[in-house]
């Protein structure tokens, strides 16, 4: 079993945005984070600092099932 945050809110008051997120989850020794909607985030900002960091996305919430 692994932990993963949700960068949505953890890492938000160092970093304004996820990939800077993604770096302070490696800091703070993740291997992968989560996140919500990404049809609304820079994936190119997210896949070059995933490259970067070799964190994984464990989720990326995209919708509701009921």
């Amino acid at each position: 079993m692994f932990l993963s945050p949700c960068i949505e809110w953890q890492f938000a008051d160092e970093h304004a945005d996820l990939p800077g997120r993604i770096r302070a989850a490696k800091a703070a020794g993740f291997a992968a984070v989560e996140f919500h909607l990404w049809r609304d985030k820079d994936l190119a900002g997210i896949a070059a600092a995933l490259a970067e960091t070799d964190v994984h996305v464990a989720v990326s919430h995209d919708r509701i099932l009921r």
